[in-house]
């Protein structure tokens, strides 16, 4: 799954526990309308973004598995 999807899916999981979309952008530091687009999938989010908003979320990146290839 991509990041891009993965965000999206831990948002609307924390949407789904009742944290509201302007709490995720305010903890994220992001603009909320861009959270929104984002959400929608109408734009992407910056690198630094994306960092804000896994953070916000308790989220970290992580490889999958060892690969030898890398």
């Amino acid at each position: 799954m991509s990041i891009s999807k993965t965000l999206r899916a831990a948002v609307k999981t924390a949407l789904g526990r009742g944290v509201t979309r302007y709490r995720i952008a305010k903890d994220a530091r992001l603009d909320h309308t861009g959270l929104t687009r984002f959400l929608s999938g109408d734009r992407d989010l910056r690198l630094t973004n994306a960092d804000r908003l896994a953070e916000a979320l308790g989220m970290e990146l992580r490889r999958k598995s060892e690969r030898t290839d890398l």
